[in-house]
């Protein structure tokens, strides 16, 4: 049994919707039955002598380990990542994993002044304001916002205004890019076509973040905090965000609702890392980005993926299927149904719903396609 990461979770992940506070840690399937009662009791036991509210316990188990998490407050995160690495010290000297004993007073003492430290009064008014009022929030370790793109304002996270004008605040559409393979650019596509609707554009990727053509930052902005810096921008119209596995285990999805997300396709490149060593926990890592369109979004998976076929029997969100098979079996029982559907018939890319076929064009004017 080993101690690998403990760690923040700052938005929708493979374990919650909300923050949270996660510890990895590689052992067996057996050792992991151990570990997480004892692992609880002793989170359970540091919350209360700290006073927090009660929180909630979560794990999942993983190839080569476990995941253990428990939700926590957005100003607390960082404390609450220090009680899962006490609470691992405990937990590995009661299972006889270490001889050395933790001392709880001392923690508690270091806890309680980490977690004044870190506490933000002000923020989390402005948190409970903003749902009060229904506008979108994204918050990081230094800025704050309401709204999204036009409709957004953005303050450091230290001087959030007494008073605001919170009819001015509003949202742009989102779409989230996710896959094994293709996701930047299919964002590049996305990007292109909404430019021709004469709109200002925002783009995270692996290349940059981008306000149409005026780059803000060159590098690898597939993250959540690419995602941030992007919907903060005020000349945004539509935002299109790549979001990458490496961003979604670490930290989770940047944004807490899209109007659509994309999985381009469930493949065996990028394993390797804890948590995404096999297809299986790569299609969990990936299909986060469902949870943010559920509610009035639409979800759009490529119906050649067996794996993202089989996954969405489960899924009661609105549906968009693709294929380059136009008697693909997932398409034709969405096009008999009258859902939508993108399909290649020869050489014709369609639109089909409710029985319409629409040509949007064919594919040796799509230069990319190389014929």
């Amino acid at each position: 049994m080993e101690f690998l990461d403990a760690r923040r979770l700052t938005g929708p992940s493979l374990i919650f919707d909300g923050p949270a506070c996660i510890l990895d840690v590689a052992c067996t399937p057996d050792e992991a039955d151990q570990l997480i009662p004892v692992w609880a009791e002793n989170v359970g036991r540091m919350l209360e002598a700290l006073d927090w509210p009660s929180a909630e316990f979560a794990f999942v188990k993983l190839q080569g380990g476990i995941s253990l998490a428990f939700s926590a407050a957005i100003d607390q995160l960082y404390a609450g990542s220090e009680i899962n690495e006490w609470a691992w010290a405990a937990s590995a000297f009661e299972l006889d994993v270490s001889s050395e004993k933790p001392e709880f007073d001392e923690a508690l003492d270091a806890l309680r002044a980490s977690s004044r430290e870190e506490a933000n009064v002000e923020l989390m008014w402005l948190i409970d304001e903003a749902s009060s009022h229904g506008k979108t929030l994204l918050w990081d370790d230094d800025f704050v916002s309401v709204g999204l793109g036009r409709g957004s304002e953005t303050w450091p996270v230290r001087e959030i205004p007494d008073a605001l004008d919170w009819e001015r605040y509003h949202d742009v559409p989102v779409g989230v890019v996710t896959g094994t393979n293709g996701k930047t650019t299919t964002v590049r596509f996305a990007t292109h076509i909404l430019r021709q609707s004469d709109k200002n554009v925002g783009l995270s990727s692996t290349d940059w973040i981008a306000v149409n053509d005026r780059v803000i930052d060159r590098g690898d902005w597939s993250g959540p905090g690419g995602a941030r810096n992007v919907l903060r921008e005020q000349d945004v119209d539509v935002a299109i965000l790549e979001t990458a596995r490496g961003g979604l285990l670490r930290r989770g999805m940047g944004v807490e609702r899209a109007d659509a997300a994309l999985i381009t396709n469930i493949s065996e490149d990028h394993l390797g890392d804890f948590g995404s060593q096999n297809l299986d926990e790569l299609l969990a890592i990936k299909w986060i980005v469902s949870r943010v369109v559920r509610a009035d979004g639409r979800l759009v998976l490529n119906a050649e993926d067996h794996r993202l076929v089989e996954k969405s029997s489960g899924y009661d969100g609105d549906l968009v299927w693709f294929s380059l098979n136009p008697d693909n079996e997932t398409t034709r029982q969405q096009i008999e149904a009258g859902g939508l559907a993108f399909v290649l018939d020869g050489n014709e890319l369609l639109k089909i719903q409710n029985g319409e076929r629409e040509l949007i064009c064919r594919s040796h004017e799509i230069p990319i396609a190389l014929g």
